[in-house]
């Protein structure tokens, strides 16, 4: 087998290969060699990144690429800092690899180097002139994340675009544009690394058109447990109802410019304009219609479960005028690409500004697309897979008019209750080559089930599946569930949250890290709120200041031997990486189901209970489990780690569902139903607690 040369090159650079990592190896060389789709769940210190890559680069084709998406862009870009220069390392050459990301990563050189339309925000103007000799002298290369002066997110997004806002090849910048110049690296590039957002991006263009073809592709999803619900957010529709207007006006009152651009004749230009008129009329009822419903609102948000006669004449209308602007925009986007053309040639610096207006009418043209697409998810009960729709309003605060008073506005959502079908369609029945789905935990009570069925694979006969065993000895850890009074469901949440805070301030360690998990923001404060004022000190909490100087803080007290709490909630429970005696006691406030006020899990709810199905069994059960594993897995994360879980919910002792919730967690040591005395007195634990003594 290849991988054999390949361990004894790893072994060559003095690296320790795990069985695990060995096992991994071999399963995606034969995965490969077959043609399969491989779902590998890799735990924590497999070294699953280099495995997949080291065996991918050793069985591909010249012909082919390695895709590598992953769940953030921290994380691509620690593969091609650190992973892929080991990879070099190891099979002793120079390995071409490039990172895909979004446009709006990359300035647009022609929105940065145009003042005009900021000459009044001086400060936002003075940045940008600053940028400008930044990038001119080559000391900034046109990335979001290597920016050379800190800029605000809506400072960004005015010097940055989409697709939509792009003129391409039509662009006076192109031969500069960060963007076009990073393609240029990726078309010749062997590895590619991306990630979801931006693969489910190429997937929805067809595939191929910012990422290599998957017909040419090795396709590797790692932290795939992500991918199914990033589907169903990038699939699902929103469109505001009065700031709509802003675009649809900046288009009115653009017209006069692209006027003195192309030809308009009177007859076409007031055609435009009393589309637009009609337009900001439809919207406008619309906000009328919601207004009249305020009791209908809980918390500013209002499910759609039905639809009335009344909306759907007002979304049909919406519809049709929306259909009409968008087809005004796509007239006026032919002229202006005429005019284009021939001034290319002939008048740079006027083709310069006209360009730039087909930029901003393809970005109203696909704003109104948007407008229309999510009005006719609004009044549909599936979509084109038929797959339910989730939809709902949110209410929010805002300024149609700057000298007016805050006024409502309302943002209007359609989203699929899962993304399985459209994967299947736009990614496994395209995937001719082999995929590899790999991360830490993909599992949920004991099997892949749950993660096959929303990942849209079930019943697909090149699946393959394989649970690594992991390096770590839990053995040497306890995982602790204490005497409890209370249960979350079936006391008043308040004398619940009061017990949580009694036993957190008995059962946190002295001198080193405990992370204590939340599964709401109102449970982490409350609790936080009732520990005695002693602890609360110790407390580092979520939300008071940014997560990375939070963390920074909580390492520091650790580092000087001071105890320290870390509070936090579920983004604490993903990408957390707390070695050592920063964290050697996990404190979990509860098992992690799903809030059933969220629109979509209700939907979803609501159709498998019309179906006869348990939406608790099916959903509910396997996606807490999922969290679970991954609230406990913060505890170890390398070899050298011992430390305690501890379980403030009696629920996994008394419920039918306990048992099968603790079947999917790690093979600690457990210790269930135990009074803290007996806690402090096992010889595991004893020395965590008893440091003074050491």
């Amino acid at each position: 087998m290849k991988t054999d040369k390949l361990f004894k090159a790893m072994q060559a650079c003095d690296l320790q290969i795990r069985e695990s990592q060995r096992a991994m190896m071999q399963a995606i060389e034969t995965t490969i060699a077959q043609g399969k789709i491989a779902c590998i769940e890799a735990p924590t210190g497999v070294g699953k990144t280099l495995a997949y890559l080291l065996t991918a680069l050793n069985n591909k084709t010249k012909d082919e690429s390695v895709v590598v998406s992953t769940a953030t862009v921290a994380l691509q870009e620690q593969i091609i800092s650190k992973d892929v220069p080991l990879a070099e390392k190891i099979l002793g050459r120079k390995i071409k690899a490039a990172i895909a990301k979004g446009r709006r990563r990359y300035v647009c050189l022609s929105r940065l180097f145009h003042q005009d339309q900021y000459s009044d925000d001086q400060k936002a103007s003075s940045v940008f002139l600053k940028l400008q000799a930044a990038f001119e002298k080559k000391a900034w290369d046109g990335e979001k994340e290597s920016i050379p002066r800190k800029t605000t997110a809506d400072n960004w997004y005015k010097i940055s675009t989409d697709s939509y806002g792009c003129a391409g090849g039509r662009c006076n910048y192109i031969d500069q544009c960060p963007f076009f110049l990073a393609r240029k690296v990726i078309d010749t590039a062997e590895v590619v690394i991306s990630n979801h957002s931006l693969l489910l991006s190429d997937l929805e263009l067809g595939g191929g058109v910012i990422l290599p073809p998957l017909d040419r592709s090795l396709l590797v999803i790692d932290e795939c447990h992500q991918l199914a619900e990033r589907a169903t957010d990038f699939f699902a529709l929103q469109a505001s109802v009065i700031r709509s207007t802003d675009w649809i006006n900046h288009f009115s009152k653009s017209l006069n410019t692209f006027k003195t651009q192309i030809t308009l004749d009177d007859a076409v230009y007031q055609h435009i304009q009393d589309t637009i008129k009609a337009l900001v009329t439809s919207l406008q009822d619309v906000k009328i219609y919601f207004d009249s419903l305020p009791l209908a609102f809980d918390d500013n948000k209002m499910r759609i479960t039905s639809v009335d006669k009344d909306l759907i004449d007002l979304a049909e209308t919406l519809i049709h005028f929306a259909d009409q602007f968008s087809q005004c925009c796509e007239r006026v986007l032919e002229k202006l690409d005429s005019t284009l053309e021939l001034l290319q040639d002939t008048d740079k610096a006027r083709a310069e500004i006209v360009a730039s207006s087909v930029a901003s009418v393809q970005f109203i043209l696909s704003r109104s697309e948007n407008l229309a697409q999510t009005w006719q998810h609004i009044i549909r009960d599936k979509d084109d897979f038929g797959v339910p729709i989730a939809k709902w309003v949110e209410k929010k605060k805002t300024k149609a008019d700057p000298f007016a008073a805050l006024d409502d506005d309302y943002t209007c959502h359609a989203a699929p209750i899962n993304a399985s079908k459209k994967l299947k369609s736009l990614l496994w029945n395209k995937a001719t080559l082999s995929v590899i789905l790999c991360s830490a935990t993909i599992r949920s009570l004991g099997t892949f089930n749950d993660y096959i069925r929303r990942a849209g694979l079930k019943h697909d006969k090149r699946l393959v599946t394989l649970a690594l065993e992991s390096p770590f000895d839990y053995q040497k850890s306890l995982f602790y569930i204490p005497v409890m009074k209370h249960a979350p469901a079936s006391s008043p949440q308040d004398v619940y949250l009061q017990e949580c805070a009694d036993l957190i301030a008995q059962l946190y360690l002295p001198f080193v890290g405990t992370l204590v998990l939340f599964s709401s923001r109102y449970a982490m404060e409350e609790v936080h709120r009732m520990l005695p004022e002693d602890v609360q000190q110790l407390v580092k909490l979520q939300g008071d200041t940014g997560k990375a100087k939070l963390i920074k803080e909580h390492k520091k007290h650790v580092d000087k031997k001071q105890t320290s709490l870390l509070f936090g909630l579920a983004s604490f429970a993903e990408g957390l990486d707390l070695p050592g005696n920063y964290c050697q006691h996990v404190i979990i406030h509860k098992v992690p189901f799903s809030v059933p006020s969220d629109p979509i899990e209700l939907t979803r709810s609501e159709w498998l209970k019309s179906h006869n199905l348990n939406a608790f069994k099916l959903v509910a059960l396997p996606r807490a489990s999922l969290k679970l594993i991954q609230f406990a897995g913060r505890l170890i994360r390398q070899e050298t780690d011992r430390g305690i879980v501890t379980m403030l919910d009696k629920r996994l002792l008394t419920k039918y569902y306990g048992k099968e919730l603790m079947r999917g967690l790690p093979p600690f040591q457990r210790l269930l139903g135990a009074e803290i005395d007996r806690l402090k007195a096992d010889e595991m634990v004893k020395m965590l607690y008893d440091v003074r003594q050491q």
